[in-house]
């Protein structure tokens, strides 16, 4: 890579990395992935009462695809049941397989579930070294 290509995109890495204090919101967004770190904050987010409901989002991405038996929207649920968030106030979708797929099919889950919120928090990959699911 040349360095003027690696140089912007550090720039771009360190933007979107930015490690912003959390406000309460009224959607926890877990987007779709390898790691196990995204339903566990999404759930340490909800605990901590900054967001209403979480959406999970993710079928199977590069990562995941013929290495999982179900789609990463279940998995991150049942990890998030496990680290104590009511069953109840988790929706997943499971058909996206990129990001942008993620928020479109999302926004369809919460229409369908007469849910519109003004306010989200995105949790995505968030350090270089995690756990994965598999």
């Amino acid at each position: 890579m040349n360095q003027e290509i690696k140089k912007d995109v550090e720039v771009l890495w360190n933007y979107l990395c930015l490690d912003n204090e959390s406000v309460k919101a009224e959607c926890i967004i877990g987007l779709g992935s390898i790691l196990k770190s995204i339903p566990k904050k999404c759930a340490e987010l909800y605990k901590k009462g900054l967001g209403e409901y979480i959406i999970f989002t993710g079928n199977c991405g590069k990562g995941t695809e013929g290495v999982i038996s179900k789609t990463e929207a279940e998995i991150f649920k049942n990890i998030a049941v496990q680290e104590g968030v009511p069953e109840d106030k988790i929706l997943i979708e499971t058909k996206a397989t990129n990001t942008y797929e993620n928020f479109r099919y999302s926004m369809k889950v919460l229409n369908d579930n007469d849910l519109h919120p003004n306010s989200f928090l995105i949790v995505g990959n968030l350090t270089k070294k995690e756990e994965l699911i598999i």
